[in-house]
């Protein structure tokens, strides 16, 4: 399997006035994003609400967004579920709908071991045929994947990848140095780490701000690549103090943001987010002038 390089985006879920899923805006979203040139498109994640949406829900965002992507890019729907029946059920409609891969969380309902995680990614990749990513949160703890056993879920047929947002480089470099040259993915869960990620040969990059600024993450690894490191380091420091801002009350702030650039989000959020003052309204304001 090949490397997928550069921002993954975990899409943010646009709703209308009534809090339903607003198809428009997400059908304007996912041809914007194609637009700026990212690598892939991961619907029904963190940053996209993914624990207030219902089943039916999650079936229509990913039937919208990969109708609207048309193979033009890779879509990666997240299919985990409540259990793994349903996460199950999740990941064969993706199938069906001609998704190019999934990514899978552990729900809390299983028990915490090492064995029954493994015993989870094995039973759904017994199940389904296209490439899988294991999808680690930050703070997931009991429910984190050791290098160790990453090690493991690298020899099953289809797990692709990981993306691990625990932002413990120590874990992380252990799971690079436990399944290298084998055929998976090691993905950066947090983009404030893309740089010191990329001397392990970590290429790929999932955080909020993708769906913000890719431009930013793609010229890091532009620069990188091209052994210019003052450019690199540059770039990653504005990537940092972007983040500090949208971080302030995430993921409103990314559609306040995007609404303010003419992607029709309306100021709807399902999870619970912080208020905003006017004064963080301005600081988004002049955070799209700097970032274009």
């Amino acid at each position: 399997m090949n490397k997928v390089r550069g921002p993954i985006v975990p899409m943010l879920t646009p709703f209308d006035d009534d809090n339903s899923i607003d198809e428009n805006t997400l059908r304007r979203f996912t041809d914007w994003l194609i637009s700026r040139e990212v690598s892939a498109l991961f619907p029904i994640g963190g940053s996209g609400e993914r624990v207030a949406l219902t089943k039916e829900e999650k079936r229509l965002i990913m039937k919208i967004v990969i109708e609207q992507a048309d193979k033009r890019i890779p879509v990666w729907p997240g299919v985990g579920g409540s259990d793994l029946e349903e996460t199950i059920e999740l990941a064969q409609y993706a199938i069906s709908l001609g998704a190019d891969g999934v990514v899978v969380v552990i729900p809390k309902e299983i028990e915490p071991s090492q064995e029954d995680m493994f015993n989870y990614y094995k039973k759904i990749d017994e199940n389904i045929d296209i490439p899988i990513y294991i999808y680690e949160p930050g703070g997931y703890e009991p429910y984190s994947i050791t290098p160790e056993l990453f090690k493991r879920l690298a020899e099953l047929p289809h797990i692709a990848g990981i993306k691990d947002s625990s932002s413990n480089m120590n874990k992380i470099t252990r799971m690079v140095m436990e399944t290298q040259g084998s055929k998976v993915q090691v993905i950066q869960g947090n983009e404030v780490l893309y740089l010191v990620s990329l001397p392990l040969g970590i290429v790929g990059v999932i955080g909020g701000g993708c769906n913000i600024y890719p431009s930013l993450l793609r010229r890091l690894l532009k620069a990188y690549e091209a052994q210019d490191l003052e450019s690199a380091r540059n770039f990653q420091w504005g990537i940092i103090r972007s983040w500090d801002i949208l971080a302030k009350s995430w993921p409103l702030t990314g559609k306040i943001l995007l609404s303010i650039v003419g992607i029709p989000f309306r100021h709807i959020c399902r999870v619970k987010s912080k208020r905003l003052e006017n004064n963080d309204i301005e600081m988004l304001k002049i955070l799209i002038k700097e970032i274009g």
